[in-house]
């Protein structure tokens, strides 16, 4: 699996290059995260628009895996997210809306910008953005909205703790 995987990466293969990627950042292949790895495959799968790819990358520069976390890193950041969220990466857009809600370089703290970005991935019932809108909806007193926007969560953990009594 590794050969083949290896073979087909260093042929350009973008998915193989996002396994491999992936692999390397999680610590897989070495027991241990190699981020300067990942980012080698990444980066080659990325410019074939894999948008998780580009939400790794985004991901790694934005948390400091990567770089030094200066204003030079979080732009790389920055363009790597909105380039996952336009080929349609939630966590990409869910980073997106903390980096608006926070005010990270390049951007200015923009809340409505934020909320959008939240709503994007809560209309497609991803857990982080679910989260995130009801702690501002909470801090803002709003207890229905909370409710509503954290319920969908709670179902999930049930789910998932059915899922592992049965097995």
């Amino acid at each position: 699996y590794d050969y083949s995987l290896k073979k087909m990466a260093l042929e350009g293969n973008a998915y193989a290059c996002f396994e491999i990627g992936s692999n390397e950042f999680c610590g897989y292949v070495k027991g241990y995260p190699r981020y300067e790895e990942a980012y080698r495959y990444l980066k080659i799968a990325a410019s074939y628009n894999h948008a998780g790819a580009c939400y790794m990358i985004g991901s790694m520069f934005y948390r400091g895996f990567l770089g030094k976390q200066t204003e030079e890193d979080y732009k790389i950041a920055y363009d790597n997210l909105v380039k996952a969220s336009e080929l349609g990466n939630i966590a990409a857009m869910n980073v997106l809306g903390l980096m608006y809600l926070h005010g990270d370089y390049p951007l200015e703290k923009n809340i409505t910008k934020a909320l959008e970005y939240f709503n994007k991935g809560a209309d497609n019932n991803y857990a982080f953005s679910l989260n995130n809108l009801g702690s501002y909806y909470e801090k803002l007193g709003d207890k229905k909205k909370t409710f509503i926007l954290l319920k969908p969560l709670s179902r999930q953990r049930l789910i998932l703790a059915q899922a592992v009594a049965k097995s």
